[in-house]
């Protein structure tokens, strides 16, 4: 048994398939959700909607950290190297200027 509990592709990818359906649960099906409170809104449809965000938004984040940046960080490689400057300097923000 792995005892490893980070987050992977696949439990993100549940993430987020479990929070969308939760976010539009309440939409596809407002009988389950009865106008209960004094403004015409329902708790557990708002919960839904929240938490589901909540969820979604954990595993855009997993996907944007260990998607999006490592093949941003690779693009301003390449480009650096097509340029002739260090990826180092790309990275950093200082654009080929010394620091000091």
């Amino acid at each position: 048994m792995n005892d490893n509990h980070a987050l992977d592709a696949s439990s993100a990818s549940l993430f987020f398939l479990f929070g969308s359906v939760m976010e539009i649960l309440p939409s596809l099906f407002p009988g389950w959700f009865p106008r209960t409170g004094l403004d015409g809104s329902n708790s557990q449809a708002l919960w839904l909607h929240v938490m589901g965000g909540v969820q979604a938004a954990i595993a855009i984040a997993y996907f944007g950290r260990q998607v999006v940046f490592p093949h941003t960080a690779r693009l301003a490689h390449t480009i650096g190297t097509i340029h002739g400057r260090e990826s180092t300097t790309l990275l950093n923000g200082a654009h080929g200027a010394k620091a000091g």
